[in-house]
């Protein structure tokens, strides 16, 4: 943008009441930027440079929003609009680099109806996270306690590493959280 910042657009789309939804793409990453962009009712702040993945969340999260056709007459749906706080009690607030609260939730659904080990395929397979980024999550989670890790060498002497949920998880799967 020339001239203006998107903040400044912003401010003149909501001054103007123009019924916008809209997800901060910007370069800013400044306390108060990112304070004025909630107060304007940004749905998103993507701070560049962000990955596809990142973006992509963002998109589903609203999309996700965009669903609710009923109106939310109870508080506590409300509130899961706003915080899905089935997660809180074992989801760090602050989560490591590279690990967000909403894949995380996508890999650990994937072990929902799952009594047997997964393995790394199978559960990029499953969640369509690459096998990269889902190392990262894989790894988060075996060291919070929440997966237990296998390594099974095959034939071809290539590692095999599979994943299943400790007791620990298997308690939060039963609380019906994943």
């Amino acid at each position: 943008m020339d001239q203006e910042n998107g903040l400044q657009l912003l401010q003149f789309i909501r001054n103007e009441n123009i019924d916008l939804d809209v997800i901060l793409i910007t370069s800013a990453n400044d306390l108060e930027s990112i304070t004025l962009g909630k107060r304007y009712g940004v749905i998103d702040f993507l701070v560049k440079p962000f990955t596809f993945e990142r973006f992509k969340e963002a998109l589903e999260r609203y999309q996700s929003f965009q669903k609710l056709a009923k109106p939310l007459n109870q508080q506590t749906e409300i509130d899961q609009l706003f915080h899905d706080q089935r997660f809180e009690g074992f989801l760090p607030r602050d989560l490591p680099k590279g690990i967000t609260k909403e894949t995380a939730i996508r890999v650990l659904h994937a072990f929902n109806d799952c009594t047997t080990w997964l393995t790394t395929a199978q559960l990029s397979g499953q969640t369509q996270i690459s096998h990269v980024s889902l190392r990262k999550y894989l790894r988060f989670f075996s060291e919070t306690g929440l997966l237990s890790k296998e390594v099974i060498y095959q034939s071809s002497g290539r590692p095999l590493q599979q994943y299943q949920l400790t007791s620990k998880g298997e308690e939060i799967k039963q609380n019906g959280f994943i």
